[in-house]
């Protein structure tokens, strides 16, 4: 299996957001392709991460991003807002 199909396998693990969620506060900026990330607090302090997209490739980048941050805020928080992380061709960088 290429990188690709398997991104693309990736992206069909994601749990489809509602169209009420798919909006304005929660698309990523910057991406030509529309990307939406949803966090819902969970009872045990951590958060459930969602996403989705409109284009195969990136909804599997996606996945693979929820998948390697994990869901403790203080590691998502000491990932995402102390340095950049560089993927080679995607980076993260804070959501203002």
């Amino acid at each position: 299996m290429d990188k690709y199909s398997l991104l693309i396998d990736m992206g069909n693990t994601l749990l489809p957001l509602e169209d009420s969620e798919k909006t304005p506060e929660h698309i990523i900026e910057g991406c030509q392709s529309r990307v939406w990330i949803v966090s819902t607090p969970n009872e045990d302090g951590t958060l459930a991460l969602r996403g989705d997209s409109d284009a195969l490739i990136v909804k599997g980048i996606s996945a693979l991003l929820l998948r390697v941050m994990g869901n403790d805020p203080k590691t998502l928080y000491r990932r995402s807002y102390t340095s950049s992380i560089e993927w080679g061709f995607v980076s993260i960088y804070p959501h203002t």
